[in-house]
């Protein structure tokens, strides 16, 4: 298409009104391109801020499971608790605990806390227990619930460690 010829002055009505083409659009492209770069470098940043202010993955602790028994708890019950601990998902098998070996736990859990040990902590009354131990994230107490209506078991407990330091106690 060719344009026409006009001759004399000019104006734009003469030129809109003649058919000639009109000047190429401006592109718009350039605000969207500028938007994502926009969005990386704030993507970047928030990463970076996160990583320096300590967004971390959760520290793996340990766990010790703690199942007391009765007193009056026979052999067979024991065997069958223990049984009953080792199919459960943990890392170790149980094993059992003295009365004396309970007894020094619970002194050192005490003397860690700052706390002296209470009187009604005797010898006799600190019961005998299996242990199991274990590690993870967090720790989930509905696989314990197979062990905790069996007959001879007192109480069950678990501590959680890290870093060798006991943080808390947890009742199942």
């Amino acid at each position: 298409m060719t344009a026409p010829e006009l001759e004399g002055p000019v104006s734009m009505t003469d030129i809109v009104e003649s058919g000639e083409p009109s000047a190429p659009a401006v592109r718009r492209a350039r605000p969207v391109r500028l938007a994502g770069v926009c969005a990386l470098v704030g993507a970047i940043v928030a990463v970076a801020v996160l990583l320096v202010a300590g967004w971390r993955a959760m520290p793996v602790n340990r766990y010790e499971v703690l199942v007391f028994l009765d007193a009056e708890a026979t052999a067979e019950q024991r065997e069958t608790i223990r049984v009953a601990l080792n199919d459960l998902p943990y890392k170790q098998n149980a094993r059992p605990r003295t009365k004396a070996e309970s007894r020094a736990e619970v002194k050192k859990l005490y003397a860690a806390a700052g706390d002296s040990l209470p009187e009604t902590a005797s010898p006799e009354s600190v019961a005998e227990s299996l242990m199991v131990r274990t590690s993870g994230r967090a720790f989930d107490c509905s696989p314990l619930a197979a062990v905790t209506g069996l007959p001879g078991v007192a109480n069950l407990l678990v501590n959680e460690y890290r870093k060798g330091r006991h943080l808390s106690s947890i009742a199942c």
